[in-house]
């Protein structure tokens, strides 16, 4: 009961987020319109506050053993990971990278903390 309550307020939260990155990467062009640092200020202000609203009550941050694949088992790593994937557009819109781009160098260069570590 307490796990489908978790599911809901997750795809909620991340709806939310997916929402307002969209706003931003309208806002945010590479051609013309605000500068990166302003499109980051924003994710942190807005996107990333919205997604990360009462996720101390919801969201159990990722602990444990990692399994074979490399992935940690216990918490609620699926939600965490639908976090990470807003949180990438984003980063991809700050500094206009390809999409190819690795992630962990793409929020290196847009000086974005993970997801996971803002838990």
């Amino acid at each position: 009961m307490v796990f489908r309550r978790t599911i809901g307020h997750a795809a909620y939260a991340v709806g939310k987020g997916t929402k307002c990155a969209n706003q931003i990467k309208r806002l945010s062009k590479n051609s013309k319109g605000m500068q990166g640092a302003f499109a980051r200020r924003m994710f942190y202000g807005v996107t990333a506050a919205s997604m990360l609203y009462a996720a101390d009550v919801w969201c159990a941050p990722p602990r444990g053993r990692r399994g074979r694949n490399g992935r940690i088992k216990e918490g609620t790593t699926a939600a965490i990971r639908k976090m990470e994937t807003v949180q990438r557009k984003a980063a991809l819109q700050v500094t206009g990278a390809l999409r190819t781009t690795p992630t962990d160098l793409l929020f290196a260069h847009a000086d974005m903390i993970p997801m996971q570590e803002l838990l």
